[in-house]
């Protein structure tokens, strides 16, 4: 794994939904439902709901997380609709 990083995703019916949004190294091989489970067996409850593979978590100049791009990033790859 290059890069990561959590989010809640608003949900009407369960509140917020905690996400990880992963960035493979090139040549990682790994597909979403297995870094949910090896997220599972390290964190037990705390793990995220869910899991999206994107090609760069968006940050500025300073290297912090520039969280409405991101949370694109997990509205379209997850196809949620507002």
């Amino acid at each position: 794994m290059g890069d990561a990083a959590a989010m809640p995703v608003k949900n009407e019916i369960l509140q917020d939904i905690p996400v990880c949004a992963v960035v493979l190294y090139a040549r990682a091989d790994m597909s979403e439902q297995a870094l949910l489970m090896y997220a599972r067996e390290r964190l037990g409850v705390q793990s995220p709901d869910r899991v999206v593979i994107i090609d760069e978590i968006p940050r500025n100049d300073k290297g912090k997380l520039i969280r409405d791009a991101l949370m694109k990033h997990i509205v379209v790859n997850l196809g949620i609709t507002s």
